[in-house]
């Protein structure tokens, strides 16, 4: 549309200069023609138009030699008249090409106008276009932030981070699940798609989220610093349920991750690498 309107812009500059050059031709025409008219004039003062044409016919010395002057002053007279009516006709297409060059340019500006009017909504559009690209890219790198890549078995890993503690006996105690650190606010994902069954403050975690599966299994979040869910949502696998936190009894940022299976706390190492998931 900017092109449209900026190539009629040029077109009709184009018109406007070359109605200018035609109402300057025409004006150096009358300039020409009003000489003549001077002229006339002049000689007309001097003489007296019709002392002129007595004096001619009185001068004359034969009824043949009167016809011929009559004949050759009606000429003359016809001559000033066809200079005055040229001259007219030059005015007049002096001021139609005025008039044709105003017209060019004032539409050589409206267009200039809409030219610049068409290349400033053509910016506008592009800054919305590019502004919504940016967002959309925003909310994909949100979405993929919030979503941990699925194995081939169907299982996530439930955070990103250093396995720094695993299952069994430790401190003169067990440790029912596995310990996976990393900085606050890390996304912790849930493994398998299920239900929220707890989201909030926990003794000895702190705060954690509980997902109970479909095939009785239960997976345990502890120690996070904010639940993302809510008791009763249905969540999917990979899906972020929480962000990983330093509460309750904890030595540092951690997630402590645990499966429950049909009420006992396995280890959860060999569970997540038979889903294809290592950590």
């Amino acid at each position: 549309k900017h092109e449209r309107t900026q190539q009629a812009a040029t077109q009709a500059r184009e018109r406007a200069e070359q109605a200018s050059g035609a109402a300057e031709s025409a004006a150096a025409r009358v300039r020409g023609m009003r000489g003549d008219v001077d002229r006339f004039a002049s000689a007309s003062f001097r003489q007296g138009s019709t002392v002129g044409s007595i004096s001619a016919y009185l001068g004359a010395e034969s009824a043949t030699e009167m016809l011929e002057r009559s004949s050759l002053l009606n000429a003359i007279s016809d001559d000033q008249l066809s200079v005055l009516d040229r001259m007219r006709a030059a005015l007049d297409k002096r001021r139609a090409s005025q008039r044709e060059a105003t017209a060019a340019l004032r539409e050589a500006s409206s267009n200039e106008q809409a030219a610049e009017s068409a290349k400033t909504e053509a910016q506008r559009a592009f800054g919305a276009a590019k502004a919504k690209k940016q967002e959309a890219q925003s909310e994909i790198d949100r979405l993929s932030a919030a979503t941990a890549q699925v194995s081939t078995g169907g299982a996530a890993k439930p955070a990103e981070g250093e396995l720094t503690s695993e299952y069994g006996a430790r401190w003169g105690t067990v440790h029912y699940g596995i310990d996976i650190a990393n900085s606050i606010g890390t996304p912790i994902h849930s493994t398998l798609p299920g239900e929220v069954i707890d989201a909030g403050p926990a003794s000895g975690f702190g705060m954690w989220v509980r997902v109970q599966h479909s095939d009785g299994l239960i997976s345990v979040y502890g120690h996070i610093d904010q639940a993302t869910v809510s008791v009763g949502q249905q969540v999917a696998v990979g899906e972020q349920i929480a962000t990983m936190g330093n509460r309750g009894q904890s030595t540092g940022p951690h997630l402590h991750f645990e499966i429950h299976e049909n009420g006992n706390k396995i280890d959860p190492l060999p569970w997540l690498r038979s889903r294809g998931v290592d950590i």
